[in-house]
């Protein structure tokens, strides 16, 4: 069973790894005629993103698109507009029908297909008599998808006002389910005993429902796919605070979602006093019925009056009778509970039927008000309590208990300033436990960007502490202030509630997050205008609130999922009234006080360039523009500014644009030829209007990464530039006003990584042993779902105690007085908390291991494994839950500098419960130098450099040809099979005179037969055995023998060095081989080590290349190139730099220049 579910489950994980490209929402990449002259370039998106989203959905003044589906996800207009029906509606047409008719045409932009059949009606509600608001279920093929609803808002004439919601989009899907039912509701029961420490026999499970879930709904962790899930909700049988919301993997029989969805106000110590805890709820008897006198107990008679407030608040507010809207009993039980190890209870929560207090808990008439309020959520909008939707749920308590609390004021409560906008003050030996009006006094966010902000799964994601972002709006909103760069005019309580309530019935779907909300604000006060006093300016406050906290934005205190490989170099420019390191390359840039700025040239590019030239970095800077909404404001890296080209931009460059109205594009560049990598793209990531964006970009050797407000926008590969210089830019139209480039700082750091150890296990696991302490052995090497190539090493999270491990072979030699690192990618899902992986390492053969992970700079373990089921790696740190995709982790290893290194991932898993494990890919482990124009050591003194390269032959040879033979590219390397008694070789296209040129390689097959690297030759024409007519040719056998010859002129080739051994060479692995060549000094390292140096003056420039030769006998042969980099120079060398590496004196030795 473990091997089926291992199997089944790699089959299925096509949609796991990293996340997608966003999908284009802007067609064309030239600008509109009015504000670029009509010139086709990334100057501009071809309309403005507000007018091509106008156009899709006339009459619409507001789109959102969702950041992974690239769908709508929300539809506003002004008040008193609408958006007429596309087709005309029959006499007497209901409001389900109108709304399915406007969904008809427009629902594609939903993600719908044939919304008829993909919407089920799950209620219809009028509001004012006037409005009509129909709420959707997403089904597909009858059966209903998690968090896929949509609410459409129709005026007096069935028009549309608001269009709000999630869809699943492209859904295709077996709905035949693997495991049966009862197995199922096993799985749940066997899990939820497990987390909550309790006897299966004490919990109960309701009855399971196929359902359909995709974590990205919800915004949850894991595997972006759809997966086919028995829903059911576990509750314990003696009324503990469980609800647990549990989906099983109806194909693979993993728990693929759980959580608890009791509402709780606080998280405190537990007490045990020994109280009698044997009465369950409600009681036995109710000891003050509606009408009744007064007790004398305090917890009974606030109980009694606190509900009462908060009944009369929804009443006179909001004409709403009770929590349901029809008049339910409020239940109050107090002095709660639940076993002899939590009494007296210090906590409060909502059950789904009625109100619970630990003892003192119902003195605070805010955590009544709090608690009574998850209940009208329940029953309206349905929050999910989890993730943003959770934090919107606890958010909207907190601000119905305030605003209940601020209102009524009797013989327990009077609020003061001192005490206004704090929540639970009045809980007795606890106080307040949160600060809306400052939410940082209590470690909480007050805005998306606040370092507060909760990322991870602890806490339902977050919820009580993500609640913040939503309390300072609502803060905002009612009292006003000056927050994050935004005045705001408070409005009031009464009408803030009232815009509240209209979201919380009307607008939000149960998956709901703060973008949503923050739609829903605006467009919930539009509906309302001319009510409750609501104004027009009203709603500009509302949108001010929103804009204060960032609401639209996503969290930036989350960790990226990319590492950069090196930081040893860089710049850090604060730009506080100076511009030094950087140069103008157009235009007029100034730096005042607090950025650097540029109002920018008609018709053309404005840009700044740093000083100096960088390869490989992680580039960022924060920037905002005021006028032109459509044109293009961005950064720019591994560019060469001059000549400029038309419209003054750089001659060469890659450019990673961003436009006001919210457009994104990734462009290419070669003197008057542009290459759009991503057309302009409508895309959520831009804070629009004149916002801040803070721009990132990630470049490894061929690999880029865009990220925009630290979300993933576009990713690729290119291998045309490897160096340049970085700048920042903004395009201005002639006919634009107001244009103003503001840069707060921008920051590099990087370096190029010299490799001394990687495998992307394309090769099979040659370079890793692999077994297990304990248990069974669960590692693979995998197909199918790697970061590069096709294959990975896989280790399954198998439901029985194990440890199990992988590691390397032989130690790799971390060299002395030198930085080291390991840099890998994994995607894992692990039982959260339970199971987990962690990385190690060994410099004592392998006797004693230490753990890698403490040296984490960049992704490293994000939970705790507990101790409690026997996991052989319980107590320890460790990578655990779901990486939702591949993530990259860097680790640095420079403490152990000088050391043999040994590399270990282990997996501990526990008693039960299975899940995928973990994924593991592109394991290396380097040293990082400092710049890339001397890119190994720094030999030479360059007075002016000559364009080299950094080829790393990541599914790209660009530059590259063949002289001979078959080449194919391999995922991570170049491979050649060779020539029966020949020479097959390739060549870089551009000769080169001085020049440090470097190449790893391994050799398969023939242990006698020479691979080489060859500078300053001739190709054409090829001689006999298809060698070159011109080299010099630096040689290496995998018997342990190297040599040099040159030849010139298609004559005889000559042994400037015979075949001589060496213990420099590593036989049978690979071997890392560099020439540096200055005017006729030439100098031949193998792994680092001078074998080599010499005079000849024959041949002063010409190509390079690599090759293999190959004789009649042997089989199996390749030559495996990883990597091939050359930095090329005109000065002398520093002599002085060689001394410590003198090379042997000339040995006699073979003269064949084939082999030994």
């Amino acid at each position: 069973m473990h091997n089926f579910l291992r199997i089944f489950a790699l089959s299925m994980i096509a949609l796991l790894l990293g996340i997608p490209i966003l999908a284009s929402g802007v067609d064309g990449a030239a600008p509109a005629p009015e504000e670029t002259g009509g010139v086709t370039s990334a100057m501009a998106p071809l309309l403005s993103s507000e007018a091509v989203r106008s156009l899709q959905i006339p009459g619409a003044t507001r789109l959102a698109y969702h950041t992974e589906t690239g769908m709508v996800r929300f539809v506003g207009t002004e008040p008193g507009k609408a958006i007429p029906q596309p087709v005309a509606l029959p006499p007497g047409a209901t409001s389900e029908m109108a709304a399915l008719s406007f969904l008809s045409v427009y629902g594609g932009q939903f993600g719908l297909r044939q919304p008829a059949q993909e919407l089920s009606v799950r209620e219809v509600e009028q509001a004012n008599g006037e409005r009509a608001f129909v709420r959707f279920q997403q089904v597909y093929q009858g059966v209903p998808v998690l968090g896929g609803e949509l609410i459409v808002q129709l005026d007096a004439k069935k028009n549309v006002l608001s269009v709000g919601g999630e869809v699943l989009p492209d859904i295709n899907l077996s709905l035949q389910p693997t495991i049966d039912a009862e197995a199922a509701r096993k799985t749940a029961l066997q899990m939820a005993a497990k987390t909550y420490n309790l006897p299966e026999e004490s919990l109960e499970a309701s009855a399971p429902e196929l359902w359909i879930y995709n974590p990205l709904i919800l915004g949850a962790p894991g595997k972006r796919e759809n997966r086919l899930v028995w829903r059911m909700e576990v509750t314990a049988k003696d009324l503990l605070p469980i609800r647990e919301l549990v989906l099983v993997d109806a194909e693979r029989g993993r728990i693929a979602l759980h959580f608890n969805q009791i509402d709780t106000a606080l998280n405190r110590l537990i007490y045990n006093n020994g109280n009698n805890y044997a009465i369950g709820l409600p009681g036995t008897s109710v000891v003050r019925a509606e009408g009744g006198p007064t007790t004398g107990d305090a917890d009974v008679d606030r109980a009694y009056d606190y509900s009462g407030n908060t009944y009369d608040f929804y009443l006179t507010r909001h004409g709403r009778d009770s929590l349901d809207g029809l008049g339910a009993n409020l239940i109050s039980t107090v002095k709660y509970c639940p076993n002899s190890l939590n009494c007296p209870y210090a906590n409060a929560f909502w059950n789904g039927v009625q109100m619970v207090y630990g003892q003192g808990f119902a003195a605070a008439d805010d955590v009544v008000a709090h608690e009574l309020t998850h209940g009208v959520t329940e029953h309206e909008s349905g929050l999910f309590y989890y993730m943003q939707s959770g934090a919107i749920n606890e958010s909207f308590s907190d601000i119905w208990g305030e605003f209940i609390d601020l209102s009524y004021d009797g013989a327990y409560d009077t609020d003061t300033v001192a005490v206004r906008w704090l929540m639970g003050e009045d809980v007795p030996g606890y106080g307040a436990i949160r600060n809306m009006s400052n939410p940082p006094a209590f470690s909480d966010p007050d805005k998306m960007s606040s370092g507060y902000y909760v990322c991870g799964s602890g806490d339902n994601g977050g919820v009580h502490t993500n609640s913040g972002v939503g309390n300072k709006a609502a803060f905002l909103m009612a009292d006003g202030g000056t927050f994050n760069g935004f005045t705001v005019s408070g409005i009031g309580i009464d009408k803030t509630a009232h815009i509240f309530y209209e979201v919380q019935t009307h607008m939000l779907t149960s998956a709901a997050d703060y973008q949503d909300l923050a739609e829903s604000l605006s467009q919930a006060c539009n509906n309302l205008v001319g009510t409750a006093g609501i104004t027009t300016a009203d709603c500009t406050q509302v949108r001010e609130a929103i804009a204060a906290v960032e609401m639209s934005r996503q969290p930036t205190s989350c960790p990226a999922n990319e590492a950069p490989k090196c930081d040893n170099y860089g710049f850090n420019s604060s730009f506080n009234s100076s511009l030094a390191g950087w140069t103008s390359t157009h235009g007029v840039w100034a730096a005042n006080s607090s950025y650097a700025y540029t109002n920018g040239v008609a018709d053309s590019f404005a840009t700044l360039a740093s000083d100096g030239s960088y390869g490989d970095f992680e580039y960022r800077a924060m920037m905002r523009r005021s006028g032109c909404e459509t044109c293009a404001n961005g950064l720019l890296i591994r560019g060469t500014p001059n000549p400029l080209q038309v419209y003054n931009r750089w001659n060469t460059d890659y450019a990673f644009l961003f436009t006001r109205n919210g457009s994104i594009s990734v462009w290419k560049r070669i003197g008057d030829y542009e290459t759009a990598l991503l057309p302009w793209t409508a895309s959520e990531a831009v804070y629009t209007s004149g916002n801040w964006n803070t721009l990132r970009v990630v470049v490894e050797g061929d690999r880029i990464f865009y990220y925009l407000n630290d979300k993933l926008v576009w990713s690729g590969r290119d291998a045309d530039y490897s160096f340049g210089k970085v700048g920042i830019t903004m395009f201005r139209s002639s006919s634009s006003v107001g244009d103003l480039l503001e840069v707060d700082w921008a920051i590099l750091a990087g370096g190029t990584p010299l490799t001394l150890f990687k495998d992307s296990f394309e090769h099979g696991l040659e370079y890793w042993s692999y077994g297990a302490t304990s248990g069974s052995n669960a590692w693979y090497h995998e197909y199918g779902y790697a970061t590069s190539g096709d294959y990975m090493l896989y280790a399954y999270n198998q439901p029985a105690v194990a440890d199990i491990y992988a590691r390397t072979k032989n130690a790799v030699n971390l060299p002395a007085g030198q930085n080291a690192y390991l840099h890998f990618r994994h995607a894992y899902d692990f039982e959260s908390g339970f199971d987990g992986g962690v990385i190690e390492y060994s410099t004592s053969g392998g006797s004693v291991w230490a753990d890698a992970g403490l040296l984490a700079v960049n992704n490293g373990y994000n939970g705790t494994l507990s101790s409690s089921f026997s996991n052989p790696l319980g107590g320890r740190s460790a990578f655990t839950g779901s990486s939702s995709g591949y993530i990259a982790t860097r680790i640095n290893l420079t403490s152990q500098a000088g050391n043999p290194l040994l590399l270990r991932f282990r997996v501990g898993t526990d008693t039960s419960v299975d899940d995928l494990g973990w994924l593991i890919d592109d394991v290396q482990v380097y040293t990082c130098l400092n710049r890339l124009q001397t890119i190994h050591l720094p030999m030479l003194v360059r007075e002016q450099t000559t364009l080299g390269f950094n080829s790393q032959f990541n599914d790209s040879s660009s530059g590259w040809q063949s002289a001979g033979g078959a080449w194919r590219l391999d995922s991570m390397a170049v491979v050649g099979d060779g020539l029966p008694n020949g020479w097959a070789s390739m060549y870089y296209w551009q000769p080169f005179t001085n020049l440090d040129f470097t190449v790893r390689m391994g050799r398969e097959g023939c242990s006698t037969c020479a691979n080489r690297i060859t500078i300053r030759g001739a190709v054409d024409p090829l001689i006999s055995e298809h060698n070159w007519s011109s080299y010099y040719a630096f040689q290496y056998t995998n018997g342990g023998s190297f040599s040099v010859f040159k030849r010139v002129g298609g004559g005889s080739s000559i042994a400037l060095q015979g075949w001589t051994p060496s213990a420099a060479i590593v036989q049978g692995g690979y071997n890392t081989l560099r020439v540096v060549a200055n005017d006729g000094n030439l100098y031949y390292y193998i792994n680092g080590t001078l074998v080599w140096s010499g005079s000849d003056s024959s041949l002063t420039s010409g190509l390079v290349g690599f090759g293999l030769y190959r004789d009649m006998y042997s089989s199996n042969n390749a030559l495996v190139v990883d990597y091939a980099t050359l930095a090329g120079a005109s000065a002398a060398l520093e002599q002085a730099l060689f001394i410590p590496e003198q090379a042997p004196a000339a040995l006699p030795g073979g003269s064949e220049e084939m082999s030994p």
